[in-house]
């Protein structure tokens, strides 16, 4: 399959021609939706549930938890991944070092469906499958583009995220990059062959549209390339249902599709952006080079108005945005049909790792212990 065979989608100025506001048609069409009206709910900690510590593992990745209410958690420093029961029991580990099946040597993203569990390495550029019902490595799905694609010299095609669609399908994500400031996104259907073999057939591309790129300050004696925290990138998660939903982080404005990628509808909150300082954006870094290319970036007038987008479990939609400084996400919680029905404060720095079962589990770092931990919350509202 050639790579760029398909139809280039931007996505922001493919719904608007405004110059003022890309989003401007889609917001018309869009079903309208107020934020005040979501209710304010209180995230309870469970005591006596913990993962995670010195003693055991410390540094913790990626998290998912599967119908059985089991907790899978990467390890990043052993490079497997730690089993534990529903109550934070552990059970064994998968996996370990290496590069053989099963094997790893930089475990990224780890997502279930009823029957298996998939982890991307992204080293590897592969995707472990491990069965459920006995936590057995059945297969390898390998995502490397020379496998994949036919590419074109000038270009790098790595794969960096899925997403689970339903049984055996996938869509994952792939960044293709000729300069450290022209880069693309790309999103294909992956569907494993009834018989579970390594073998994936590929579809045409779901979404293709163009990534942010690096911002490269090569102004002093020495060339900085970082990714600026201020820019605004394009967000998907799979729902119930094989349905998508895509973001722009610009706007609280959400798109949904089938899984071909069809549009189907959208939903819309009208939020006030938090204004943009540069002196708050230099107190993100400690790194001298990167504090002076900062100086000496364009800053636009506000931060995005959305941070993060998940789906839970249950097809409700959850979203963290940016209004209240910067040491706090505003997260809501919306139902399956857009309804915002809750909403709470968090730290930025703990970090929401799945929902499942209405349980929360959040990781964040412990100063006592020196490490990562995974602890569980339940919500009611106030």
């Amino acid at each position: 399959m050639r790579l760029f065979s398909t139809a280039f989608l931007v996505f922001g100025v493919m719904v608007g021609c405004s110059s003022e506001d890309p989003f401007s048609e889609l917001k018309q069409d869009a079903q309208q939706f107020q934020l005040e009206r979501a209710a304010e709910m209180e995230l309870i900690q469970e005591p006596d549930f913990l993962i995670g510590s010195y003693q055991t593992v410390n540094n913790i990745g990626s998290v998912a938890v599967d119908e059985a209410g089991r907790i899978f958690a990467v390890n990043r420093t052993r490079n497997r991944i730690e089993v534990y029961s529903a109550e934070g029991r552990p059970i064994q580990t998968l996996g370990k070092s290496g590069s053989d099946p099963g094997e790893f040597r930089q475990p990224e993203l780890i997502k279930t469906d009823s029957r298996n569990l998939y982890a991307f390495d992204k080293s590897l550029q592969r995707i472990n499958v491990f069965s459920l019902d006995d936590l057995n490595d059945i297969s390898v799905l390998d995502l490397s583009a020379n496998t994949l694609f036919e590419t074109d010299s000038a270009q790098k095609v790595i794969p960096f995220t899925f997403e689970v669609l339903g049984e055996g399908e996938l869509l994952t994500g792939f960044r293709i990059t000729r300069t450290a400031t022209d880069q693309r996104e790309v999103y294909y259907r992956m569907n494993l062959k009834p018989d579970e073999s390594p073998d994936l057939r590929l579809s045409d591309a779901v979404f293709e549209f163009e990534g942010n790129g690096l911002y490269v300050d090569d102004t002093r004696t020495t060339t900085v390339i970082m990714e600026l925290p201020y820019l605004e990138e394009t967000l998907i998660a799979a729902g119930q249902d094989s349905n998508l939903f895509m973001i722009n982080t610009a706007e609280f404005l959400i798109s949904k599709y089938d899984r071909e990628g069809n549009a189907a509808g959208a939903f819309y909150y009208p939020m006030k952006k938090q204004r943009l300082n540069k002196e708050d954006v230099l107190n993100l870094y400690t790194n001298v080079h990167y504090r002076r290319a900062i100086r000496g970036a364009d800053l636009p007038d506000t931060w995005p108005a959305v941070a993060k987008m998940f789906v839970d479990d249950k097809g409700r939609i959850w979203i963290a945005t940016i209004t209240e400084g910067l040491e706090k996400y505003r997260w809501y919680l919306l139902d399956k049909a857009g309804n915002p029905v809750g909403t709470f404060n968090l730290q930025r720095k703990q970090t929401i790792e799945a929902v499942h079962n209405n349980f929360i589990y959040i990781k964040r770092y412990n100063p006592n212990s020196y490490s990562l931990e995974i602890r569980r919350f339940y919500f009611v509202q106030k």
